[in-house]
């Protein structure tokens, strides 16, 4: 449960940026497992994680947008239950004035070039290519065009990255 591990997985390391991605597992969840997760309970676990890292870290806090690719006409279904949990991801990230990466919308586009099987192989979980659409997507929200990671950590950080 990540509400209860948040601290001890998140804030006691003090990192000087949160990105959080989560959602898409109360989704699978519920069509695979039939344990709901309603949305009050989403947004207020959600809200839960970011009030308790603002109010014990000065980290740029960035939300992204879980996303689901449909393999099958089953996966079609999850929509129903991811779309809403994507909306709230919204809406705090505006209300919190964090950065926001909206992966439903990079997958879309890239997607739009190739097979949805090219970017994940079971319609969650990316492939090399996803992952790489992923991260190029997360730079650009945080850093704008060709920004080497090396300066990327310095300036969401104002810290030099140490590469060992």
């Amino acid at each position: 449960d990540l509400v209860s591990r948040w601290d001890n997985d998140c804030i006691r390391h003090a990192p000087a940026a949160v990105s959080i991605l989560i959602g898409i597992n109360d989704t699978i969840r519920r069509y695979c497992e039939g344990r709901e997760t309603p949305l009050e309970q989403f947004e207020r676990n959600y809200r839960d994680i970011i009030e308790r890292t603002v109010k014990k870290l000065k980290a740029v806090l960035i939300l992204c947008e879980p996303f689901l690719l449909p393999l099958s006409t089953d996966q079609k279904k999850w929509r129903d239950d991811l779309i809403p949990k994507q909306e709230c991801i919204r809406r705090l990230a505006q209300e919190y004035g964090a950065r926001f990466v909206p992966f439903q919308q990079v997958f879309m586009e890239n997607a739009a070039m190739s097979h949805f099987r090219a970017l994940t192989e079971d319609g969650v979980h990316p492939t090399l290519q996803g992952y790489t659409c992923m991260a190029d997507a997360w730079m650009q929200r945080n850093f704008g065009n060709n920004i080497p990671a090396k300066e990327a950590v310095k300036a969401i950080s104002g810290t030099e990255m140490k590469m060992e």
